[in-house]
């Protein structure tokens, strides 16, 4: 026998959860022994169902709480509930309006009156007694299935074709009620992008596909001067800015996102967003234009990035205004030496004390020499950067940059940091050199070259220290090798030096305020102020180059500086 279908161990009782059966779902109530013989004679001869058995009223209330069969055989009396049958009955019908039920009772015409339970639902009820064959109760089954089927396809229809008539009358009632609110309420939709549109500080206009102007608001002709319908807005922009516009229309048409983008018009400077659409009986695209006069803000920013970079090479002279101090202290000591081993050689009578004398002036005059040579490049360089100028030359800077920047194969970090840590002596460096020496000749100042790399070089010290040091708070081993490497190629008219690092990586959310002063994500024991990042940025943008970089947090660091050569 097939396993009973009423077996749900997860569920509870009073749960509402019914299940809807893949076969047809025969359910039978019986409290004597023969209720297996009826579950036999169902599957034997009526075919592919699923039949659940159930032997007390309470099962029965269960069972329909959780699943809906398409036929019922309810023995009418059950010990304990004389009228139990006829409850469970009564509880199908109110769960499935199209019951039906097969009533089967040995005392079906004695002690049970027919016309009683026919009259409960005279159209969903066969009678049988307990002796009838399993064909004839198969047979049963199949008419209940076949008029179960026929009654619920009835009931749908009759439900939908009341419901359809519900809504026409219902729409008949309202119709002009209906079609007076939705025009008043577009009307009052297009009185308030009327308002919109006619009191908007933006220039708006819809273009065809050729870029015409086929409508317009008040605005545009204020910020143009002229009738623009009929006209292509393409042929206002300035010459400068027309190619780019001309690509940007052709995008938006073609269903390609474009950011805002600038364009001038009438010497002033607009901000310009634009979406295509479709409108119903236009046969081809359209564009809706919006463009802001951004003249005065864009003028604004072009005044704040000058100023920012007046006052970051301020910084820049302020430190290098220590540097030149480093550069005067052999000029003092050698002074000094000088006077000292000149006075002595006045007074000396010894001959090789006056030899003494005259190497100790020999060397004083080399070092003053020396020192004032560097005073003299250095504060040459302080005065172009002040006048915002390069002095540059032709360099190879495979020799005369890199290899002065990335010297060796490793670097010790406690010694490079100058910091005596925990890392003293433990961990190294390793540098990887990839170079492109056929690479051609620089247009740049060599000396800011190398100060840049230096100071990518000291940030990627600093990434790995910061790495280490958690491997160390953690006590785990060390599962990487720390390692910066440096990489030159040649793309297109510029050249590219990449400077690597294996660190602690940039958080995301820093994005480019890594290249503003002042901004910095470093430990403050580490002495980080914001301004080596900032400066470098100042000093690959006089170089006419640019700077970027892409990181991931944890695993690495990289930047990339871009510098366009001159042979």
């Amino acid at each position: 026998m097939k396993k009973n279908p009423f077996d749900f161990p997860e569920l509870e009782t009073g749960t509402e959860n019914h299940v809807k059966a893949e076969r047809p779902l025969v359910l039978v109530l019986e409290d004597e022994p023969i209720g297996d013989t009826i579950v036999r004679n169902i599957t034997g001869y009526t075919g592919d169902y699923e039949v659940a058995l159930v032997k007390s009223v309470e099962e029965a209330y269960v069972f329909l709480k959780h699943r809906i069969p398409d036929v019922a055989i309810l023995d009418c009396l059950i010990h304990g509930d004389m009228d139990g049958g006829v409850k469970v009955g009564a509880e199908y019908r109110s769960k499935d309006r199209n019951a039906m039920i097969i009533w089967n009772s040995a005392y079906m015409g004695k002690d049970i009156n027919p016309q009683e339970l026919e009259a409960d639902n005279s159209t969903h009820a066969w009678f049988d007694d307990k002796t009838s064959s399993g064909k004839d109760l198969a047979t049963l089954v199949r008419s209940a299935l076949a008029r179960k089927k026929v009654q619920t396809g009835l009931s749908e229809a009759r439900y939908r074709a009341e419901s359809a008539e519900a809504e026409v009358r219902i729409h008949a009632d309202h119709l002009e009620e209906i079609v007076t609110e939705r025009t008043a309420a577009l009307n009052q939709a297009n009185a308030h992008l009327n308002a919109i549109f006619s009191s908007s500080p933006d220039a708006i206009m819809i273009l065809d596909e050729q870029g015409n102007v086929i409508w317009n608001n008040p605005r545009a002709l204020e910020y143009l001067g002229q009738e623009l319908v009929g006209k292509s807005i393409l042929s206002l922009v300035d010459p400068a800015d027309r190619e780019t516009a001309v690509k940007a229309y052709q995008k938006a048409l073609s269903g390609e996102a474009v950011p805002p983008y600038d364009v001038r018009i009438k010497e002033k400077t607009f901000e310009i967003r634009s979406s295509p659409f479709e409108e119903p009986g236009y046969n081809g695209k359209l564009e809706l234009v919006v463009a802001t006069d951004v003249t005065d803000i864009r003028t604004y920013q072009q005044e704040l990035i000058r100023k920012r970079r007046t006052e970051v090479v301020g910084e820049l002279v302020d430190r290098w205004s220590h540097e030149l101090n480093n550069a005067l202290q052999p000029i003092r000591a050698g002074v000094e030496t000088l006077l000292t081993a000149l006075g002595q050689r006045e007074k000396e009578t010894d001959g090789k004390k006056r030899e003494i004398c005259m190497k100790a002036i020999g060397r004083s005059s080399l070092s003053i020499q020396r020192g004032v040579s560097s005073t003299t490049g250095l504060v040459e360089k302080i005065d172009s950067l002040g006048r915002g100028h390069l002095k540059t030359s032709p360099v190879n800077i495979y020799p005369d940059v890199l290899e002065r920047v990335f010297t060796g194969d490793e670097i010790t970090l406690a010694e490079y940091l100058k910091r005596g840590t925990y890392l003293t002596g433990q961990y190294a460096v390793h540098l990887r050199r990839d170079y492109d020496t056929s690479i051609p000749l620089l247009q740049c100042d060599s000396g800011l070259l190398r100060q840049v790399l230096q100071n990518l070089q000291l940030n990627a010290c600093e990434a790995l220290e910061e790495k280490l040091e958690r491997y160390e708070s953690q006590q785990k081993p060390l599962d990487f090798e720390p390692e910066i490497k440096v990489t030159t190629k040649v793309e297109g008219d510029y050249i590219n030096i990449t400077v690597r690092d294996n660190g602690i990586g940039i958080p995301s959310e820093h994005g480019d305020r890594i290249f503003e002063p002042f901004f910095t994500s470093k430990k403050r024991a580490m002495g980080g102020k914001g301004l080596g990042l900032s400066i470098v940025k100042e000093l690959i943008e006089l170089h006419q180059g640019k700077i970027t970089y892409t990181s991931e947090s944890g695993q690495f660091t990289e930047f990339t500086i871009s510098l366009p050569y001159k042979i």
